[in-house]
C-alpha cells in the first residue's frame, strides 16, 4: 500500500467531515423523498438527472456549499450544484 501523503489525508478529513455534517443536518429535518421514474434507465436518463439535481438542491437547501453526484462506474457527472464552488 502506498504511503498516504498530507494532501490525501487532508482530502480524506474534509470528505469525512462533509459527510458527517450533511448526515447530521439532514437528520434534523424532514426526510428527502426521491420519486424514481418507471421505465428503463436509458430512456429516462434526463429525468433521472433532473431528479438527482432536485435531490441535491433539497439536501443543500439554503446552506453554502456544493454537491457533485457522479456515476461511480463511468465517472459521468449526473448532477452538480454550485459548480463554480465545486471546481475551486
Amino acid at each position: 500500500m502506498a504511503k498516504m501523503t498530507r494532501k490525501h489525508a487532508t482530502l480524506l478529513v474534509f470528505a469525512s467531515a462533509t459527510i458527517l455534517v450533511l448526515t447530521f443536518s439532514l437528520s434534523l429535518t424532514t426526510p428527502i423523498a426521491i420519486t424514481w421514474l418507471g421505465g428503463t434507465l436509458h430512456t429516462h436518463e434526463a429525468e433521472l438527472d433532473a431528479a438527482l439535481q432536485d435531490a441535491a438542491a433539497t439536501a443543500l437547501a439554503n446552506r453554502d456549499g456544493a454537491i457533485i453526484v457522479m456515476d461511480a462506474q463511468t465517472g459521468r457527472v449526473r448532477a452538480i450544484l454550485n459548480p463554480e464552488l465545486a471546481y475551486e
